[in-house]
């Protein structure tokens, strides 16, 4: 789903295995993968359950449609009417300007958990220079290789009933001849009962830190960045 014009070199699957109850999959390219890496090892990543795998489902629909350019859907095509009401509460919306990320819609229940209103606030204003500097990375990647990315970790900030998170990115163009330049998705807050041991280790150990991450490329979800390995929960 580049939304470059650059043909893609098909990638030949060469192995298939089960391990660790994950299907790990070896795919190598001559040419660069969607997401820049050149003879990648890439294993099955963590697809995105509940809220976020429905606004996923919505996500692919809209890229469906006639008006979506290179399968990626237009914001005229964002209607809150439209869009999975169970997800309205914890949907945001995000623009790049002059390479920041500034929050455009924030739903109710973000707006409460933060206990601030984000829109107009960028996200280098909200998180740490650490933690954003490893974040903005995945967010430049949804939009210059047009693929979305799932992910979940640990609050950098933990509050006193929240300390885990879900996010769900999108590509979005702002218009049909613009580039893809806007995001939206879902973010999702845990209680540290929801979280597995081994997330609990990890946050523990460092604050803010990723339990896994996901794109979806080619119809299947892979863990990102190339190399490493997901880790489905307890």
């Amino acid at each position: 789903m580049r939304s470059g014009s650059a043909a893609r070199a098909p990638a030949t699957v060469l192995l298939a295995g089960t391990l660790s109850l994950l299907s790990v999959v070896i795919i190598w390219s001559g040419a660069l993968s969607e997401t820049g890496y050149p003879g990648e090892i890439r294993t099955a990543g963590i697809a995105p359950d509940g809220l976020c795998a429905d606004l996923f489902s919505h996500w692919l629909e809209l890229c469906a449609a006639s008006s979506a350019p290179d399968r990626i859907p237009v914001r005229s095509q964002i209607d809150m009417l439209t869009l999975p009401t169970q997800v309205l509460p914890w949907f945001f919306l995000q623009e790049r300007r002059d390479g920041r990320y500034q929050s455009i819609i924030a739903g109710t229940r973000l707006t409460d958990e933060f206990g601030f209103e984000p829109r107009g606030r960028f996200m280098d204003e909200l998180l740490s220079n650490a933690v954003y500097h490893a974040r903005s990375k995945m967010f430049d990647t949804c939009l210059e290789v047009g693929l979305p990315f799932y992910y979940r970790g640990s609050l950098s900030k933990p509050a006193d009933r929240y300390v885990g998170f879900q996010r769900l990115l999108l590509p979005l163009r702002a218009t049909e001849d613009a580039p893809v330049c806007m995001l939206f998705g879902v973010l999702r807050f845990y209680e540290r009962t929801a979280l597995s041991d081994r997330e609990l280790r990890l946050m523990e150990f460092d604050a803010g830190s990723l339990f896994h991450c996901s794109t979806y490329e080619s119809g299947c979800w892979l863990s990102w960045p190339p190399g490493t390995a997901a880790h489905p929960g307890r």
